[in-house]
C-alpha cells in the first residue's frame, strides 16, 4: 500500500473517531429513547395515513396488506408477525373514528416527524426551526410521498419476483435474485437519505446525505443480524412478559434503530465540516487580506443571486470562495454581526445592506481590521493619545485613499473579467 493510500486511510479513521466523539457528546441515545416511544404511538397513525394515500390510487389496489407485511418484516423482522396482527386490527378500527379522532391520528404522526426534525436540527447545529406553515407542508409531503414511493418499490419488487420482464425477452436469473436481496437494503438507504435531506432546516448536500444513509443502512443490516441472534438465544422477554413480549422487544428494537438513524445523520452532518476543517489546514490562518477577499466573494455571490431573485446556500458560497470553509464561516459571522447579512428562516444568508457608497475600506473596518477611529479620553495621558491619534488619522486617510474603491465597482469589474483593483498586503 503506497503512502497516499495510507494517508487516506488515516484520514478516514480520524473522521470515524470524530463521528463517534460527536455521537457521544450530542447525547444521541437520549434522542433515540424519545423517538422510540414516539414511534410506538405513531405507528398506527402512520400506517393509517399510508393506506389512505395508497387507496386513492387504483394502481395500488390490494397492495396495502402486502405493504404492511413487508414493512414490518423488514423494519422489525423478529416480531413483525405479531406486530402485523395488532397493527392491522388497529388500522382497521380507524375507519370508525370520528373527525376528532382522525385529527388526533394526524397530530400523532406529525409529532413523530417533529421529534425527528428537532433531533436532526440539534445534530446539524441549527438553532432556528422552520415556520409552522413550512414545517406542516414538509411533514405532509413526507407522509404522502413516502407511501407512494413504497408502493412503487413494491410493484417493482413484485415484477422482479414474478419475472414479468420475460415478455420483453429479459430473463434476469441470478441478477434478479441478487436484486431482490438488495432492494430492501436500497429502499432503506433511500429512506434514510430522504430523512436527512428533507427534515433538517438546512440544505444538506446529496453526497453527504447518501454517505450517512449508506452507513446507517449497513449498520441497520448488522443490527438486524445481531438482534436476531440475541432473541433466538435469550428467552427472557417471553418468560417474563408472556404474550406481551412483543411490546418491550419492539421498544428496544426501535431504540436501537433510531440510534442507527441518528448515527447516520451525524455522519452526514459531520462530513462537510470535517472536510472544511481539512481544507482550512491548507489555507492556514485567516489573514486580513484573505478575510477581505472572502467577504468580497461572498457579497458578490449574494448580490448576483439577489438580482436573479435566487437564494444562496453555504455550499454555493463555498464554491465561490474556493472551498475555504473555515474562512467563509468566520467572514459570514462578521458580516452578519456588522449588518451586511441576515439569515432567513431556512438559515440561508441574504444581503441586507445597501451597497451604494460603501467602499472596500468600509468593508475592511466591518471585518474588524484596522485601528478605527482615534481613541481620545480626557482621563488618558495626552502625551500618548495625541501622537497616537495623529498616526491613526494619517493611517485612516491613507487607507481611505488607497481602498476607496466602491464595492459595487470592484465586484462588477471582477464579474466582467477585468483586472480591477487588487486586494493586497496581509498587514492589518
Amino acid at each position: 500500500m503506497d503512502e497516499k493510500r495510507l494517508k487516506r486511510l488515516a484520514d478516514e479513521l480520524q473522521f470515524a473517531r470524530t463521528v463517534v466523539r460527536r455521537f457521544s457528546q450530542d447525547r444521541v441515545l437520549v434522542a433515540a429513547a424519545s423517538l422510540s416511544y414516539t414511534s410506538l404511538l405513531a405507528i398506527v397513525p402512520l400506517f393509517a395515513i399510508a393506506f389512505s394515500v395508497m387507496m386513492a390510487f387504483p394502481v395500488f389496489d390490494g397492495m396495502t396488506q402486502q405493504l404492511l407485511s413487508i414493512v414490518l418484516s423488514y423494519t422489525a423482522p423478529h416480531i413483525g408477525g405479531e406486530l402485523e396482527t395488532y397493527v392491522d386490527r388497529f388500522v382497521s378500527n380507524t375507519s370508525e373514528l370520528t373527525t376528532l379522532g382522525v385529527v388526533w391520528l394526524a397530530v400523532t404522526a406529525v409529532m413523530l416527524l417533529s421529534t425527528i426534525e428537532t433531533a436532526f436540527n440539534a445534530i446539524w447545529r441549527i438553532e432556528k426551526s422552520r415556520p409552522l406553515g413550512m414545517r406542516l407542508i414538509a411533514y405532509w409531503t413526507t407522509l404522502t410521498l413516502g407511501p407512494l414511493l413504497l408502493g412503487a418499490g413494491l410493484s417493482v419488487s413484485t415484477a422482479f419476483a414474478m419475472n414479468n420482464f420475460m415478455p420483453l425477452g429479459l430473463d434476469f436469473g441470478v441478477i434478479r435474485n441478487m436484486a431482490l436481496r438488495m432492494l430492501p437494503f436500497l429502499f432503506a438507504v433511500g429512506g434514510f437519505a430522504i430523512l436527512y435531506l428533507a427534515l433538517p432546516n438546512r440544505r444538506v448536500g446529496v453526497p453527504y446525505a447518501l454517505l450517512g444513509a449508506l452507513v446507517a443502512g449497513i449498520l441497520f443490516e448488522a443490527l438486524k443480524a445481531v438482534f436476531g441472534i440475541y432473541l433466538q438465544n435469550a428467552g427472557t422477554f417471553e418468560s417474563v412478559y408472556g404474550s406481551l413480549a412483543a411490546l418491550p422487544v419492539f421498544l428496544i428494537w426501535m431504540y436501537l434503530v433510531w440510534a442507527v438513524v441518528l448515527f447516520g445523520a451525524i455522519v452526514a452532518a459531520t462530513r462537510p465540516e470535517w472536510l472544511a476543517a481539512r481544507r482550512a489546514e491548507d489555507f492556514g490562518p485567516l489573514t486580513p487580506s484573505r478575510a477581505l477577499l472572502r467577504a468580497l466573494q461572498t457579497i458578490g455571490c449574494l448580490l448576483a443571486a439577489s438580482r436573479d431573485s435566487q437564494m444562496v446556500d453555504e455550499d454555493r458560497l463555498l464554491d465561490a470562495t474556493g472551498g475555504d470553509g473555515a474562512g467563509l464561516g468566520l467572514v459570514l459571522a462578521r458580516l452578519q454581526s456588522s449588518g451586511y447579512l441576515a439569515r432567513t428562516d431556512e438559515d440561508q444568508p441574504v444581503l441586507v445592506r445597501d451597497l451604494d457608497g460603501v467602499t472596500v475600506a468600509d468593508l475592511y473596518i466591518a471585518l474588524g481590521y484596522g485601528p478605527g477611529a482615534p481613541y481620545l479620553d480626557d482621563e488618558e495621558d495626552p502625551r500618548w493619545t495625541a501622537p497616537l491619534a495623529d498616526l491613526i488619522a494619517a493611517y485612516n486617510a491613507a487607507r481611505d485613499e488607497t481602498m476607496g474603491t466602491l464595492i459595487k465597482d470592484l465586484i462588477a469589474d471582477a464579474s466582467a473579467g477585468g483586472d480591477g483593483p487588487r486586494v493586497v498586503s496581509d498587514r492589518s
